[in-house]
């Protein structure tokens, strides 16, 4: 790992230290879990991912799967929004096989692993590199920056950042 280091360029060094920064603070936050008191309305993604649902907390069994698989939202819009993320997710992985199909958006620890930075400041997000085995679990790596350029292209920016909307969003205040 020490020579893929010192053959880094600045930018791959700038990326890499921008995104541990980022790691570091995101890793310190606990995720934000909506609990339904009984008799509560709350919305969950429900069809087998293709629609969102309205339901009402009679059925604790129930309610505590949608609340494990992360399906259970207060608001008809954030169960929405997340329904959106996820359907990115899936085109992301599925553009993923097709152009890099060896790797399928896997990360490899030693390997290339180009994927995408969110920077607040400019609200844009960025290919980024990594050559370690620090990544965000949540987003796909591709072995070479033109795949992971052409997926961004073909998504589109505003899409790819909704892979970001599962976590805090860093603020320079933060």
């Amino acid at each position: 790992m020490n020579a893929e280091i010192k053959n880094m360029t600045e930018e791959q060094i700038t990326d890499l230290k921008a995104q541990i920064a980022d790691w570091e603070k995101a890793k310190e936050r606990k995720p934000l879990v909506f609990r339904p008191a009984t008799r509560q309305t709350y919305f969950a993604i429900a069809d087998e991912g293709h629609g969102v649902e309205r339901y009402s907390n009679f059925n604790p069994v129930m309610t505590n799967n949608m609340i494990a698989n992360g399906d259970c939202f207060e608001t008809q819009e954030l169960a929405e929004a997340e329904l959106k993320r996820r359907q990115v997710v899936r085109q992301v992985e599925e553009l993923a096989d097709k152009y890099d199909p060896e790797r399928g958006g896997a990360f490899v620890v030693g390997g290339n692993n180009y994927t995408y930075r969110y920077d607040v400041k400019e609200d844009t997000v960025k290919l980024c590199w990594w050559c370690s085995s620090i990544s965000n679990p949540m987003l796909p790596n591709f072995s070479s920056r033109a795949i992971a350029g052409r997926i961004l292209e073909e998504v589109g920016e505003d899409n790819i950042k909704l892979l970001f909307m599962k976590y805090p969003i860093i603020t320079e205040e933060d």
